[in-house]
């Protein structure tokens, strides 16, 4: 059944230099594709190129200015008792109080049969709309308790996090949880009856290139979040040493606005933002992903996977995609272990090949299964 929908998202579709940005743009591209009419409400609260939004969305696209709200505190005596509440917001701290005037006045003109928020601080969006519209939250993240992912790998917890009771509350409000990768999914389907589904990121595909020598480059491709910086200043400074005496002369490359935040020093290559991603993947065969904080699915890790390349992960990095873990990419949690997944690449016979080939092979498996959930969204 063809929808008129409305999507609220705080993040931008434009520039498209950020994981989020990405899959916002690629799913309801897919959606247009599919026959759907698709309505942009870009509510500002991050950096965004406004005039190529309006290029590309055209008379779809609806921008409005961010106006916090006054945050209620949580209460003093829980914040004593638990000491969980100085991280908590609740699920409305970041919503944009202009918002429901422009939702209702976007509604009267277009009739929208559904509406997609991004994110469940956006879900009060809801409350303006009837039981005669389809709600949908993408969620990207489990919120509840973020702040212990940062804690625990010894971080400033950063940005958003929630109690379990108010991450429950916003989805709620929906009639269906996007999840990002099923582990969530399966967390949401403990928090609500509403009905719960899994959409991943598809990804660009390529035909994955036979080599005899893979060159001596790894690769990392991201944006400045706190998660990447916190990952590769990690890795320059305890991994990269091991895998240089090892392996001599091998070189880092940073593409994204990751290069930003990052210094450059000896072995690593700054090659900044790249407007084009096969620029970027088309400068090394082996790419890295050693995340170690975070949830959702690290749409980098996918995204090198469609390029064919061969993806060493840290296992927090391969979260949602564990069933490629050996054939389609190689997993490394200390430097040892990357030192030698890294030299069974360089030197193992046939081993960088058919690393390259599962990859694209998984990846094309993957989109099938996105491609088979978003078709099955709005019937």
């Amino acid at each position: 059944m063809t929808q008129n929908i409305l999507v609220i998202s705080p993040t931008p579709t434009h520039p498209t230099n950020a994981g989020n940005r990405s899959r916002i743009l690629v799913y309801l591209n897919y959606l247009i594709r599919s026959g759907h009419q698709v309505h942009f409400l870009y509510s500002d609260q991050e950096d965004s190129d406004i005039k190529a939004m309006e290029n590309f969305w055209g008379e779809r696209f609806h921008y409005l200015p961010y106006k916090p709200p006054v945050k209620v505190p949580f209460n003093r005596f829980m914040m004593r008792v638990n000491p969980n509440y100085r991280y908590y917001c609740h699920v409305d701290d970041y919503y944009n109080e202009l918002l429901d005037e422009k939702i209702r006045a976007l509604h009267r003109e277009f009739s929208y049969t559904a509406v997609i928020v991004e994110y469940i601080f956006n879900t009060r969006a809801f409350l303006n709309f009837g039981s005669e519209v389809l709600k949908v939250v993408d969620t990207h993240d489990v919120m509840t308790d973020r702040h212990k992912h940062f804690l625990r790998a010894g971080k400033p917890a950063v940005w958003y996090s929630t109690p379990r009771r108010e991450e429950r509350k916003g989805i709620n409000r929906a009639d269906i949880v996007m999840a990002i990768q099923d582990r969530e999914a399966t967390f949401f389907r403990k928090l609500t009856r509403k009905k719960v589904i899994t959409i991943g990121h598809s990804v660009t595909v390529s035909d994955p290139s036979v080599k005899t020598q893979p060159l001596e480059r790894i690769l990392f491709v991201g944006s400045g979040n706190p998660s990447n910086l916190h990952a590769i200043s990690d890795f320059i400074k305890d991994f990269l040493p091991v895998l240089r005496e090892k392996h001599k002369g091998l070189q880092l490359l940073l593409a994204g606005r990751i290069c930003q935040v990052v210094e450059a020093t000896e072995g690593v290559i700054r090659l900044g933002e790249v407007d084009d991603l096969d620029e970027a993947y088309s400068t090394s065969d082996i790419v890295c992903n050693p995340l170690t904080i975070g949830t959702g699915l690290k749409i980098k890790m996918i995204e090198a996977l469609g390029y064919g390349k061969a993806v060493i992960s840290t296992k927090v990095g391969a979260e949602g995609l564990e069933d490629g873990a050996g054939s389609a990419f190689l997993l490394a949690d200390t430097p040892k272990q990357f030192a030698d997944q890294i030299g069974r690449l360089l030197k193992e016979s046939g081993c960088f090949n058919s690393i390259a080939e599962h990859a694209v092979r998984f990846a094309n498996r993957y989109n099938e299964k996105v491609y088979s959930e978003l078709s099955s969204l709005f019937k």
